[in-house]
């Protein structure tokens, strides 16, 4: 055979091959994402919100999200719980240290829940997964934009599996566990990707009316049986708007709410979540 048709074959080969494997580069848009806990994955991840992120904000600058980025939260020398000193390890960040506005109430920290017990003992920090404190701060701007007077006020954040254990068997204990999700899977919580919150009035330094508290688990707290409550006078038409204003201003930056807890948000969807993050031990 001569040269040339050698040359023709191989060129003939290759081409065939580029068809029928082609290689495509990941676009921001379609990110590729490894699994992994290194914190230097903190930087690559969050970029993927970066083109979005600022559509229709006029805040913060473009300055201010690249030095989040950028940004080493250390955590070593300062006094933490074990709950909290478990999620700094895994690379979760304190919310206050980047919007220092949000109010923090730790319900699982205190007695007041639905389980009646302390399940975050000597824990004042609200950690969450660098991706989804973006999104948060987001969801802020588009609060202040709407209601300068409002910020928002955190019931739960990151919780670690071993807490979603402990929870897990007292709700069972109770006949509650149809309102905790299984530890063997995890709740959104211990990924660090789900927020329980609410709206707080800085003028009237009160929470606003939800028409129900944080973990009641009656209909009046299902979004779904809203509008047929609000027809029969168990939820007025002043709770219900602001349920959807809460709902609105966090559905905008992203997050997913869900139909049977008006407070409960996620950043991502599950099977995102469970593919991509490791879950807080």
């Amino acid at each position: 055979m001569s040269m040339y048709k050698r040359c023709f074959i191989i060129c003939c080969v290759f081409l065939w091959s580029c068809q029928q494997h082609p290689k495509i580069a990941p676009t921001k848009q379609q990110p590729v994402l490894e699994h992994t806990t290194d914190s230097s994955f903190l930087a690559d991840s969050v970029l993927i919100f970066k083109d979005s992120f600022f559509s229709q904000l006029t805040f913060p600058s473009d300055s201010t999200f690249d030095t989040l980025l950028l940004k080493h939260f250390d955590y070593n020398a300062e006094s933490l719980s074990s709950i909290e000193r478990s999620m700094a390890d895994h690379g979760l960040v304190d919310v206050l240290d980047v919007i220092p506005s949000i109010k923090v109430d730790l319900r699982y920290a205190t007695a007041d829940n639905f389980v009646g017990e302390v399940l975050y003992p000597s824990t004042t920090r609200c950690f969450l997964r660098m991706e989804t404190i973006l999104k948060l701060l987001k969801a802020a701007c588009y609060l202040k934009e709407s209601n300068p007077a409002y910020t928002f006020i955190i019931f739960d954040g990151a919780r670690p599996q071993s807490v979603q254990y402990k929870m897990y068997e007292i709700a069972k204990s109770k006949g509650q566990t149809k309102y905790v999700a299984s530890p063997l899977k995890g709740s959104l919580h211990n990924f660090g990707t789900a927020v329980d919150i609410s709206l707080f009035d800085l003028d009237s330094n009160k929470e606003l009316d939800m028409g129900t508290p944080f973990d009641f688990f009656g209909p009046e707290a299902q979004p779904r049986f809203q509008e047929s409550l609000l027809r029969e006078g168990k939820l007025s038409a002043l709770q219900i708007s602001n349920r959807n204003l809460l709902k609105k201003v966090m559905k905008k930056a992203g997050f997913r709410s869900i139909q049977t807890e008006w407070w409960h948000f996620e950043a991502f969807e599950k099977n995102y979540v469970r593919s991509v993050f490791k879950i807080i031990p």
